[in-house]
């Protein structure tokens, strides 16, 4: 009687360890030093002092190696400031997370507190993962403190999608939603909804976010678009 409650417990813990990890996310989200991509941009702003702009071009992203961000060890990935956004990410135990995003479009820098779980380890379709989140805005130019933000964030595992991008054909590819919501003390705020898949082996292959915020009684819209032209990653090249 015992060995058969052993081994069924034993099974029961195998099917769940196979169902929860089918999308490990270093198996989903490489970052090796020598991997690059291309990636075509394509961003509409509307509303705020570039209401009306309207951007369409090819960014570089590469993968840079080690950085400490609040005393963390991250993997820096992206394109070259101050022309281009980079994030800096970490995985573990949990998952893939965010601990720094930097955008050109204003010279500034987030950080994520704690960071951002963008890919949890642990998320069967259909699955959703929620929590709040400390965000500070900085300066790029001498990191001063601008604003921080309070507010959670919701990240959904939606469904696995085959995706036909610029560089191919991508099957079973994740597709994760993530949806975030935030306010700082002096009555400014953002909205962030994205949706993005990613690719075995590849990394992400398409993205579409849209981010609404709202300052001083300015309401202002950006809309990207990212779609995979090309890249080479742990020696395959996809094109």
């Amino acid at each position: 009687m015992k060995i058969k409650k052993y081994l069924i417990l034993v099974s029961l813990i195998f099917f769940v360890v196979t169902f929860f990890s089918c999308y490990p996310p270093a198996e989903y989200f490489p970052l090796n030093e020598e991997d690059e991509r291309t990636y075509l941009y394509t961003i509409d702003i509307v509303g705020g002092p570039n209401d009306g702009l309207h951007i369409s071009m090819p960014i570089e992203s590469f993968v840079f190696g080690k950085v400490l961000v609040n005393g963390m060890q991250t993997i820096k990935m992206g394109g070259v400031p101050p022309n281009d956004d980079y994030f800096c990410w970490r995985t573990d135990f949990q998952g893939l997370k965010l601990c720094k995003l930097y955008r050109s479009i204003n010279n500034t820098y987030r950080i994520f507190k704690p960071p951002l779980l963008l890919f949890p380890r642990m998320l069967n379709i259909g699955g959703v993962y929620k929590r709040s989140y400390v965000i500070e805005t900085h300066s790029a130019d001498d990191d001063t403190l601008m604003n921080t933000f309070t507010g959670y964030t919701t990240v959904t595992f939606e469904a696995v999608e085959d995706v036909t991008v610029t560089a191919g054909g991508f099957e079973n590819c994740p597709k994760i939603s993530v949806f975030g919501t935030y306010e700082s003390l002096t009555g400014e705020a953002f909205e962030n909804s994205e949706i993005m898949w990613v690719a075995r082996n590849v990394g992400m292959v398409k993205q579409i976010v849209i981010e609404k915020s709202s300052s001083l009684g300015v309401e202002t819209e950006v809309t990207v678009a990212v779609e995979l032209v090309s890249a080479t990653v742990d020696g395959i090249t996809y094109e």
